[in-house]
């Protein structure tokens, strides 16, 4: 009987699936075209050890426990600092359960203990007490890999590479008869000591040689020995990395680190820490189409890797109706470094939250947080203003650089270093999910891009908005300004790392005397925030501008920039940024907004309150030639995919009655559909859901629409 019913249904299903198929329009040349989308997909928030899929920059770690152990670094002696970093990678790597603070820390070593999107509570131990914390994780070492720093403090790195291949703890025999002392002893497993290598050169070609193969080459860790005795250990030991540091001013040092490099995949990890230059260093591991990720003040990353990956996009509030002006985009840099972002930009944002938001500033960030520290990004984007705006610092996942424009030992002026156009595109590709992912739009790039760069960034990243390079020099010449395929503005930025306020000063009067005032004008700039310009000069700057230039001069967030740029020069823009644009829906009406807000995260999402067709429909506030749309469904929001709209329509209209279909799309089962459509007049768009997925519940969580007057 079983048997009998099931063959029934199976005839039934079979039937359905027929008449479903012919229902739809087999000539229909609107269907399903291509999606710009690059699907990702991360692995979030898992409850024990480690997990790292291909395409992910850095692995996630488990949550961390509910109360994590926590002891500052200064209690302990530098060659134990040693010692207890590498065992908290050891610890962490199968539940974050050890968190190690430094005490020289800008923001303050328990600043972000405190903080909400930690989600956990700190067990402090005082000096007193660090033997027993040793104790109750020392076990979770299979022993010893003893080494000395008498010929070379190279052998911190060596030491602490193999502890990670073999789930040993580094020592010296000084630190290792101190526990014993204390009734902590492990098998000597392995002894370096009587290696008698004394040069970076000696003793990295024997880390090649003998343990290399043995490392997960993923990621490679550069880190100076004698200057950091604990930052980054924890990492080399619960991903079984190389810890390295060769000088690529220096020959033949920098022919064995492109060894190592040679042997590592572009698109699937990268580089963390820094070099003895950064020129030198960044320049030749962008050869091989890696970026690096600047880290090395950064701590206890293999906590931080932990804590809740649903980022919190901010809304993107309306853009400024255009007007003929100049207007200014002022960025903050160095957010290229994760350090930065976990110390010093801290500091900053919190002693400026009197002046955020009177003036808009856009923060340079690194995207690769989204994976390494979440809890910060978080942080940065609950804590934001409307008038902060976050972007890129160079030149994508990592710091890439892809021409040197200034001249400095072991980085030639002016050399392509990274010709491989393939190379070259997967690291745009691998940059593009981390911008998606963290809501990131505008990239700075250090220094500039060749014509075929510029096209590579134009077309494997359409998430952007826009780009700035470098002009070190002054001069358009070496670094000009483009716009890639009628869409993506490449902006030269000048002054690229001002110092003081009289730079930006300058740089806005220089343009105003050029300016002609016939259309509006655009001028991009940056400041270090290591010179004299803090945000509350930021606000000095504008109201002298603004005394000087009443009305003529207006400061925007670099997402309203590119999109008043492209308006005022004919380009398709999004016009979902402008507060003409309204939206109305036929279940829900009240939360259609929702779709216009910049955002797919949190409870920015439209969710239509009955099943069957729903229909969205948005008054784009004037005629515009529409050329693509992008629809944020409902796995962008955090919910499962299954939910994701599957059959839609997009239809255009200039009177709001008469509508002409530009996209029939069938069967979607990705987060984001970006569409490409023949460029169309349209006053109106309207969405008609016709298949809403699992439940039947249409649920939309943004969307943009792009054109030009």
């Amino acid at each position: 009987m079983k048997r009998k019913i099931a063959l029934m249904l199976a005839l039934v299903i079979s039937v359905c699936f027929i008449f479903t198929a012919c229902d739809k329009p087999e000539d229909n040349a609107y269907q399903n075209k291509t999606n710009k989308y690059v699907p990702h997909e991360p692995v979030n928030n898992i409850e024990e050890g480690i997990v790292w899929p291909d395409g992910q920059f850095f692995p996630t770690f488990a949550a961390p426990e509910e109360e994590l152990d926590t002891i500052g670094m200064e209690h302990f002696k530098p060659e134990e600092q040693v010692t207890v970093s590498s065992l908290q990678g050891l610890v962490n790597k199968t539940k974050p359960r050890l968190y190690l603070l430094d005490a020289g820390s800008d923001e303050g070593p328990t600043t972000w203990s405190k903080t909400s999107t930690m989600n956990f509570k700190p067990k402090t131990y005082k000096k007193s007490q660090k033997f027993e914390l040793v104790k109750k994780y020392i076990n979770e070492a299979k022993g010893v890999v003893l080494y000395d720093i008498k010929q070379s403090k190279h052998y911190r790195n060596l030491a602490t590479t193999i502890a990670g291949i073999k789930d040993l703890v580094p020592m010296t025999q000084a630190i290792y008869n101190d526990y014993v002392k204390e009734g902590i002893e492990l098998e000597i497993v392995e002894d370096i000591t009587s290696l008698t290598y004394k040069t970076p050169l000696e003793i990295y070609g024997y880390m090649y040689d003998n343990y290399w193969k043995d490392c997960n080459n993923r990621l490679l860790i550069s880190q100076d020995p004698d200057k950091y005795t604990y930052h980054l250990r924890d990492i080399v030991t619960s991903l079984d990395c190389a810890m390295v540091y060769l000088d690529c001013v220096n020959d033949e040092e920098k022919a064995l680190f492109e060894k190592f490099l040679a042997d590592m995949q572009p698109g699937n990890g990268g580089v963390m820490g820094w070099f003895t230059t950064e020129r030198s260093g960044i320049t030749t591991v962008t050869k091989y189409g890696l970026s690096t990720v600047p880290a090395n003040y950064f701590m206890s990353a293999t906590v931080y890797a932990g804590t809740d990956h649903a980022i919190q996009i901010n809304e993107i509030p309306n853009k400024p109706e255009l007007e003929n002006k100049l207007y200014v985009a002022l960025y903050v840099s160095d957010g290229d470094n994760i350090q930065y972002n976990q110390r010093y930009m801290r500091k900053l944002w919190d002693s400026s939250k009197t002046s955020r938001g009177k003036v808009p500033i856009n923060w340079t960030m690194s995207p690769a947080l989204v994976d390494v520290a979440p809890a910060i990004l978080n942080y940065f984007y609950t804590t934001a203003t409307e008038q902060d705006c976050f972007v890129v610092g160079p030149s994508g996942l990592g710091y890439t650089m892809p021409i040197n424009t200034l001249n400095e030992p072991g980085a030639p002026t002016g050399v392509n270093f990274i010709e491989d156009e393939e190379k070259m595109a997967t690291f745009v590709k691998f940059t593009e999910t981390y911008l998606q992912r963290s809501g990131l739009r505008v990239v700075t790039v250090w220094d500039t891009l060749n014509s075929k760069h510029r096209e590579i960034y134009e077309a494997n990243a359409p998430y952007l908005y826009g780009l700035t390079v470098h002009d070190w020099h002054g001069s358009p010449a070496v670094s000009p300004s483009s716009v890639e395929n009628d869409r993506l503005l490449v902006q030269q930025i000048f002054p690229c790392y001002a110092g003081n306020k009289g730079e930006i000063v300058s740089a806005v009067e220089k343009k105003m005397i050029s300016w002609r005032g016939e259309k509006p004008e655009f001028l991009a700039c940056q400041v270090t925030v290591w010179g004299d310009v803090k945000p509350q000069n930021i606000i000095e700057i504008q109201k002298e501008i603004e005394k000087k230039y009443p009305g003529k001069v207006e400061f925007v967030r670099a997402d309203h920039y590119y999109a008043l740029y492209n308006e005022a020069n004919g380009l398709p823009f999004d016009l979902s940024m402008s507060d003409k644009v309204s939206v109305t829906a036929t279940s829900n009406n009240d939360t259609a907004a929702e779709i216009l807000d910049g955002t797919p995260s949190g409870e920015n999402i439209w969710v239509a309150s009955e099943t069957g067709e729903q229909t969205i429909t948005l008054d784009l506030g004037g005629t515009y030639n529409i050329s693509r749309y992008v629809i944020r469904h409902a796995g962008e929001n955090g919910l499962d995919a299954s939910l994701n709209t599957k059959d839609y329509l997009v239809e255009v209209s200039v009177d709001g009655e008469n509508w002409t279909t530009v996209d029939d799309y069938r069967g979607n089962t990705v987060n984001v559909t970006d569409i490409d459509i023949e460029k169309t007049e349209a006053a109106h768009l309207r969405i008609v859901i016709k298949d809403a997925g699992a439940d039947g519940i249409a649920r939309i969580a943004d969307v943009e629409v792009y054109g030009s007057k």
